[in-house]
């Protein structure tokens, strides 16, 4: 962690986890890592991810969050609670191609040492995704009861 000023932070992130791809029981395992900026004074964060799956396709992830921190005088580093809205940008044609485009919202567990676990499901909206966004494919993952869960454990720098 980098303190930008006395109410921000910049942080790094690495980690690894699983993902249930959508309209599918496929689980892979995925490496992931990052960058954010946190305020203090809110609590929230904003954070770009890249997760990279064992084939080396790669998805950007867009990660926004807030934050209860258990001891508000200590954050971060009394640890905490999260919940995230993120959103999977990729421009893959092969096994991350239906995360381009989805929504998923999480809660996110964070450790005094830095460490957290972060559990998200797609979001089911009902609205189709639409096909004049640059960053959407022309195949828009399809709607369906399925969740996209990823349970990662990410290390911030400089909390180990």
């Amino acid at each position: 962690m980098t303190p930008i000023n006395q109410t921000h932070i910049s942080a790094t992130h690495i980690g690894n986890g699983t993902l249930t791809l959508p309209n599918s029981n496929q689980t892979i395992n995925v490496i992931s890592n990052g960058t954010a900026i946190a305020s203090l004074a809110t609590p929230s964060a904003i954070a770009k991810t890249t997760i990279r799956a064992p084939n080396g396709e790669t998805a950007t992830l867009t990660f926004y969050e807030i934050i209860q921190f258990s001891n508000p005088t200590e954050a971060p580093l009394g640890g905490g609670k999260g919940i995230k809205i993120i959103i999977f940008h990729t421009n893959s044609t092969g096994m991350l191609a239906p995360l381009n485009g989805v929504i998923a919202a999480g809660i996110n567990d964070i450790q005094p040492n830095g460490e957290s676990e972060l559990t998200a499901w797609r979001w089911e909206s009902g609205i189709p995704l639409s096909t004049n966004m640059t960053t959407t494919s022309t195949n828009a993952a399809p709607t369906s009861e399925t969740n996209v869960t990823t349970t990662a454990e990410t290390t911030v720098g400089g909390g180990e």
